[in-house]
């Protein structure tokens, strides 16, 4: 008997200890965010609006050049799920220190509004870097496998990209890929709030997303899917089914269509496209096999 309870004081006490090293670690966290937008100076206006978020340039601790994007604090304030979901994707995204991974540099989700602080890519995104010119369309092969390094890093962290595009692959000032807006799937179910680009509806995340998405939330398998759909972007120099409205899209992959070969792209990189999009997600190829 005397044993029992010495093993059960022993698991109370370990299981206290665990709450306690929990807890200093989770007020340690809260310590190094800033509790308001005044610790970092951003322009006035925004350049880009989404439905609960506005996104700003800015400067962050001593002149570094950032992006801040912020949540709407009404919004937040109606939505539980939507703030423990930020939360979420805040603490994930903060553990991220890859070359090829926007890094985020500081959040908030404390503050009102919530925000996140993160690097600047000052060349836009792939889609708008290669359509500046030929020359740039030439570094297309290098920054898509930059970008697959980066999509490589966060799966191995157990983060799902969920929303692979073009326009979600930034490129920086020293024109390496730099993968942005993943892991936010939690967010984007709970809103449409994250997203900044001004593309049209024609090019709704959907063309991007793989058939098993209708159903269901994005995983490691559609991710592979999803990044196929960024190959073919890049080579047809516009979006995945680009002739279709949203709705013919829907019911190609309801039936299992991918998009045509696009002219230029070779007989050997179809193939690789192909074995990307299996209609059977465990028959996809990896991503260590693309890579």
């Amino acid at each position: 008997m005397e044993i029992k309870e010495v093993q059960l004081s022993a698991k109370r006490l370990h299981g206290r200890l665990v709450d306690v090293l929990t807890e200093l670690q989770k007020m340690e966290a809260e310590r190094k965010l800033p509790k308001t937008e005044d610790e970092v100076k951003y322009d006035v206006e925004p350049f880009a609006r989404g439905s609960f978020a506005y996104v700003r340039h800015g400067v962050w601790g001593h002149g570094t050049k950032v992006v801040v994007k912020c949540f709407d604090a009404q919004a937040m304030a109606l939505d539980e799920f939507m703030q423990k979901a930020i939360k979420k994707e805040m603490d994930m995204w903060y553990q991220f220190n890859h070359p090829n991974v926007i890094k985020m540099f500081d959040a908030s989700h404390v503050s009102s509004p919530p925000f996140i602080v993160c690097e600047v890519a000052t060349n836009a995104d792939l889609r708008a870097f290669f359509a500046r010119s030929e020359a740039y369309k030439r570094q297309m092969w290098r920054l898509l496998y930059e970008a697959e390094l980066g999509l490589d890093c966060i799966h191995t962290k157990s983060v799902v990209h969920g929303d692979l595009k073009l326009n979600n692959i930034l490129v920086s000032s020293d024109r390496h890929a730099k993968l942005s807006d993943f892991g936010l799937s939690s967010v984007r179910n709970s809103s449409t709030m994250f997203k900044v680009s001004n593309v049209d509806a024609m090019t709704g995340v959907l063309r991007w997303r793989a058939p098993e998405c209708l159903l269901k939330a994005p995983n490691f398998a559609s991710d592979v899917f999803s990044f196929a759909m960024c190959i073919i972007e890049a080579i047809s120099n516009g979006p995945p089914f680009g002739g279709l409205d949203d709705e013919a899209v829907r019911e190609n992959l309801r039936v299992g269509n991918i998009p045509d070969q696009p002219e230029g792209m070779t007989d050997d990189v179809w193939k690789l496209v192909e074995d990307m999009t299996n209609v059977m997600p465990a028959k996809r190829v990896s991503l260590l096999h693309v890579l």
